[in-house]
Order: C-alpha cells, then structure tokens, then sequence
C-alpha cells in the first residue's frame, strides 16, 4: 500500500532538515492581531505564527519550543495581538505521526524533489538532507512512499486523501503537457574576439512550450510547477580552430553558478554539453556563456547561427 498523507500545512526553512507542523488555531476574544513570523506563545509555548485570518479567527501556528500540545482554554499573546484557543481545526494534530511508514519521500507545493524522511515526532519530521525549496509558512505538505518516475503521486486502495493525491497528479499531467520543452538558436553567426568571456544572446525561439524565453534574451527563466530539467547546449563554429593558441571555452550557467564547462582546441568545430535532472525552482535562470582566446591574434572563426548550435531544456519532473 502507498502511503499518501494530504492534509494540513507546514512550515520549511530553506537549508533546514525539519519541516513543523502547523496547527489550526481558532481563537475568541482576540485583541489586535498577528503577523506572519511573529513569536507567538500558547498556553507558554512558544511558537511561530503562519498565518492569521482576522475574519474567521483562524490561527496557523508552528510550535518550536515544548512538548505538550496546544490546547482549548489556553491563552495566546504575540508582539501584535493577543486571545484564547477556543477550537482546533482538522489536521490538529498531524497525521503523519500516526501514519508514515519509514523511509518515506516529502513533497511540496511550489517544490519537489526527493527527501527521505529520517525521523518523526507529533510536531515535526526530520529530512536526511536540507531542504533547499524557498523559506514558506502555510505550505501544503504530502507524503509519498510510492511515486512514478515523473514525480505523480500512485493511489493504491486505503491510501489516505486519494482524491486530493489525484488532484495533485492532473495539476503535474498539465504540467508535463504544457510547459514540456524550450530550444533557441541564433538568428546571425556570432562573432569571437580575444578576451571575450560573454553571455550569448539567443535570436531565434524554434519551440518553447510553458514559456521559457521571450528573444532576444541571454536566459532561459523556470516557469512555476517545473522542479526538474535536462538542459543542454550546443555549439559549431563556422570553420575549426587553426592555431594552437585557440581556445574556446563553452560555461553553462544556472543562476549565476557554473555548472557545466566544455572547451574546444585546434583543431576543433564543436562541443556539445549537458546536465540531466538538473533540480529548479520558479524563476531559476539558465544562461551559456563563451569566452575565446586567440594570444597570436590569427582571428578565430565565428560561431555558426545553423541548427547545430542550440540553447535547450526539457521538463524532467514536475512539483
């Protein structure tokens, strides 16, 4: 059986392991109000506010410090706001205290990737590695011990939330489907000189799905709901490196970290590099850079603006 837990929000700190549970909170007698990360102490623990509607009185709030579960009757006060549990909502206390059967893996919304989960207690559960997702109160959290190779959640009879699992899968389906690939290429051969160490600026959108790129642009931008890429590109110079001084280094760039270089020599005319599953999050940016070298100023030949020179990135995983 698969285990799939679908209920309540959370509260992740990028770079933190342990993600915490957040409770439902319905307060009476509320004076003033609370802010998002405000210290908020209930009943004398201490905790984390997530969120706080002034209309329902609806309290998100994470417990840091203490042992013994927030309960009916006891006071809350903040920096901001003050008032007294009247009710918990559902999902107060978590399931997954109950429910998961370890190792787990722990998905997002708004990221995905795989995180085992390496232990549990009411409040929290602790991930064999740091989360690297955007720092995020009243995240929708889900857990998964069964998943296809594209990140969709599997429903087995008895799983718990089957049809917020599926829900989940038709939002990743339409993913895949509508954002699934981007390739661009140059519209005039590109110019080397010594010394240049450049982003290159892509002239022509061959396909774009999900929109990637608006040309001319250096970047390719991750839409939202894309957690995993398989990026490449390609290069063909229009005549290849005659001089032993040649040089011309290819650098492929997420953000403004390098995480691929390739570089070509006498007598080379292309290279081609790559990175499969390459982990993203809304808004990461994928650029190429080339520097080139020609110490004997012997003139290097151009970079050609045929197909064989290409920016890409292909949906390898969705959140």
């Amino acid at each position: 059986m698969a285990l799939q837990v679908n209920v309540g929000t959370v509260y992740v700190t990028n770079g933190s392991p342990t993600v915490r549970h957040q409770y439902r909170l319905f307060l009476s007698g509320v004076t003033g109000g609370f802010l998002v990360g405000d210290t908020v102490s209930v009943g004398g623990k201490v905790g984390i506010a997530g969120a706080w509607n002034s209309v329902t009185g609806e309290l998100k709030w994470s417990r840091v410090i203490g042992t013994v579960l927030p309960a009916v009757g006891e006071a809350v006060s903040g920096p901001n706001g003050s008032g007294t549990v009247s009710s918990l909502g559902a999902g107060s206390p978590p399931g997954w205290d109950l429910s998961v059967a370890l190792p787990a893996v722990a998905s997002f919304s708004g990221h995905h990737a795989t995180y085992d989960v390496l232990s549990r207690t009411t409040d929290t559960f602790v991930l064999t590695t740091t989360y690297t997702g955007a720092t995020a109160f009243a995240l929708e959290y889900g857990l998964n011990t069964d998943l296809t190779p594209r990140g969709l959640g599997l429903v087995r009879p008895g799983d718990i939330s089957a049809v917020s699992i599926m829900s989940r899968n038709m939002t990743r389906l339409d993913t895949i489907l509508t954002r699934a690939a981007c390739e661009v290429r140059l519209a005039a051969n590109l110019s080397l000189t010594h010394g240049m160490d450049a982003s290159i600026s892509w002239t022509t959108e061959t396909e774009d799905t999900g929109g990637f790129v608006t040309v001319p642009s250096t970047t390719l931008v991750v839409p939202a709901g894309i957690s995993r890429l398989s990026i490449g590109a390609a290069i063909r110079l229009t005549a290849a490196l005659s001089n032993s001084g040649h040089v011309v280094t290819i650098r492929l760039l997420k953000n403004a970290t390098e995480i691929l270089q390739q570089s070509l020599v006498e007598p080379g005319i292309s290279l081609a590099l790559g990175r499969p599953g390459l982990p993203v999050i809304a808004g990461d940016t994928l650029s190429v850079k080339v520097a080139a070298s020609d110490p004997n100023t012997v003139g290097l030949p151009q970079i050609s603006a045929g197909a064989y020179t290409n920016f890409h990135a292909f949906v390898a995983e969705v959140v």
